[in-house]
């Protein structure tokens, strides 16, 4: 690889992408692609992904040849139709002749054989002999050569089966060589280690701040957290005796060319983020400011644990703690005297997704970085970012404790919630019938999965509605002319009328019915319940099992629906699955454009490192090598076929 990537310096110095994706939108997009862009852009890795479809017969644009030709690699994913496409075959050819010029190309076999695309079987071998009767042979010939090259190519095979999320950091670790390096004369932050001296960089400060010495108080140090285009991270310190040189040249959010500095084992008991060096400044360190921002450095990354996991960091002095929540409990500010000083604080809970509480303590100045009318406006839920926390006990409850590294982040919408928890999303998307298949196997029947689906019905046997409490949506109780809530303990004469939607779908799988309720169902329906019920059902005589025309309006649509699994689900006769959040199609996928855009790295928990090291790792070969065997390839296909003659 390394003579490849000398060779290639020249062609991709001055390249606009990083990566170009080649794929068959109908047999990839909604399942692969989608997930492999944003895992990619969730990197720092600039891509192209044409989302037009074009007409048969017709040439591609002058402007995907032009995104080829500025792509410094190819991922070129051939699934089970791709030859059909005779704008897949076009886009095929250029990118064999930017290989040539130095572009790296990297195929990627979706379920399919190596042998099918490089001898033209199958459905790959009647595609062709159906263009031969629309084309110019000489033409359907340059596709043949190009398909039967690019089946000769080392790439990775993707099995039915084979964890998507690994297959596709697998992806990302084959073509990571050929991105970073090729962007300038410095180098990453995963490559810095204590063997050299004149390193250079380009990060982006995310995190800044003092550090003081708790006995004393005396100031120790300027330190801040470094971020690179591929999303590595390190934490750097400046001693007291240099700050006064850099203080007013750095700035947090700021990207930075820093040099003539030291590297270091990590030396402090509490790791800020993932890495075994620390970056030391000296007098003779030159910070120089970029010229412009560079989009493709992210602003942020966190290393965010799962509530359930924080038991194994409570007091100890191996790494600070990042936390994501919803605000549920905030209490007002008050001074607590500490080492015979008025200090501020105040605590707050936040709720993970499972609806697990945790206490936070805020100290100092932080203590305002949050006030309670926001927190606790009902019309919108808060969701907070903690960082570089320490896990404490106290009679046996687990509580969490700022630090002067600590940052609050308020994430200020669910989109946004989201957005960070993209490689969750990729991770823990699931077909119908994986749902279904895991509720058959699992004993805990407890789990958040993403599921992408089809509106098929609504049912509105049980109503589109339910009568609620006006403080909370809690149902409420009709005790005459009176209503009750239990929740609250109050009773009111005018309740609030909330949705209550059970959405039949369907994705490629199978079907299940999906449960939407009150602003979740708001948002999709776009009027609020009250509404529609005094528009739309008193015109229908009070019939509740008439659905309303702008419920109707979901038949048809896509979403990506986040559902919650729990006892509760499960029933002897049918599987009733509850939404969390529910997302259209097209938001889905404007998040992940916004990634690209934005450039917000999501979280990586930390415990994930721990789970893929427990997983059972697949007999897989890396390094962009074939990672299972053409006969079972070949075994799967032929199953694939028999099934195909069958629908036929």
């Amino acid at each position: 690889m390394a003579s490849l990537r000398s060779s290639s310096s020249s062609f991709t110095q001055h390249c606009k992408y990083d990566v170009f994706l080649s794929f068959r939108g109908e047999d990839t997009r909604s399942v692969f692609i989608s997930n492999l862009n944003g895992f990619l852009c969730d990197k720092g890795i600039n891509t192209f992904m044409d989302d037009k479809k074009l007409p048969i017969g017709e040439e591609i644009p002058a402007e995907l040849l032009k995104a080829i030709e500025s792509s410094r690699i190819s991922i070129v994913v051939f699934s089970k139709n791709y030859a059909s496409s005779t704008g897949c075959l076009d886009e095929l050819v250029k990118i064999l002749k930017c290989k040539k010029k130095g572009q790296f190309v990297l195929p990627i076999f979706y379920k399919i054989n190596p042998s099918v695309v490089r001898k033209q079987k199958r459905k790959f071998g009647k595609a062709l002999v159906k263009h031969e009767q629309e084309f110019d042979m000489n033409k359907v010939q340059i596709w043949r050569v190009a398909l039967e090259k690019a089946g000769k190519l080392r790439g990775r095979l993707y099995k039915k089966g084979y964890p998507q999320y690994q297959f596709i950091q697998e992806i990302f670790e084959d073509i990571s060589p050929f991105v970073g390096k090729m962007k300038g004369d410095y180098s990453l932050l995963h490559e810095l280690n204590g063997n050299k001296k004149n390193w250079k960089i380009k990060a982006r400060v995310t995190r800044l701040w003092d550090v003081y010495n708790l006995k004393n108080k005396d100031f120790m140090s300027l330190d801040m957290v470094l971020l690179d285009e591929q999303g590595n991270h390190i934490h750097a310190r400046i001693k007291d005796a240099f700050v006064h040189q850099f203080r007013e040249s750095l700035q947090a959010g700021n990207i930075y060319y820093i040099k003539n500095f030291g590297v270091i084992p990590y030396q402090i008991d509490y790791k800020i983020v993932t890495n075994e060096h620390m970056i030391k400044f000296y007098a003779t360190t030159i910070v120089k400011p970029a010229e412009s921002d560079h989009p493709s450095i992210p602003k942020y990354k966190f290393e965010c644990v799962l509530f359930e996991h924080l038991s194994g960091r409570c007091d100890k002095k191996v790494h600070l703690t990042d936390v994501i929540g919803k605000v549920s409990t905030i209490s007002p500010v008050y001074e607590k005297d500490k080492d015979g000083k008025p200090l501020k604080r105040r605590i707050i809970k936040i709720e993970d997704k499972r609806k697990l509480k945790i206490q936070i303590t805020l100290w100092g100045d932080l203590a305002e970085s949050i006030t309670e009318d926001v927190c606790l406006d009902r019309s919108k839920s808060t969701i907070l970012i903690i960082t570089s926390t320490t896990v404490k006990s106290f009679k046996n409850q687990l509580s969490l404790s700022s630090t002067s590294a600590t940052k609050v982040i308020n994430l200020d919408n669910q989109k946004d919630y989201i957005r960070w928890d993209f490689e969750e999303v990729v991770r823990d998307k699931r077909t119908i019938q994986e749902i279904i298949k895991f509720l058959e196997q699992s004993k805990s029947q407890e789990a958040i999965f993403y599921c992408m689906a089809v509106v098929k019905k609504v049912n509105a046997e049980n109503g589109w509605y339910y009568i609620s409490c006006t403080d909370c949506p809690k149902k409420a109780k009709t005790i005459g002319s009176t209503f009750w809530c239990e929740r609250c303990k109050k009773e009111f004469s005018s309740p609030t009328i909330r949705y209550r939607l059970e959405l039949h779908v369907k994705d490629e799988s199978g079907s299940s019915i999906f449960v939407v309720l009150d602003k979740e169902a708001e948002k999709i329906v776009r009027i609020p319940a009250t509404q529609v019920y005094t528009t739309e059902i008193k015109d229908e005589d009070d019939d509740e099992d008439v659905v309303p025309k702008p419920i109707k309006n979901l038949l048809g649509k896509t979403y990506m629906f986040q559902i919650e699994i729990n006892p509760n689900n499960i029933f002897p006769t049918k599987q009733n699955f509850t939404a969390i959040h529910v997302f259209e199609d097209h938001v889905y996928k404007q998040l992940q454009h916004e990634q690209e855009k934005n450039q917000i790295l999501p979280l990586k928990r930390a415990i994930d490192v721990d789970v893929e090291i427990e997983r059972e790792v697949p007999k897989a070969k890396r390094n962009g090598k074939l990672i299972e065997s053409e006969a079972s390839a070949n075994e799967e296909e032929d199953v694939d076929e028999k099934n195909e003659e069958k629908e036929k």
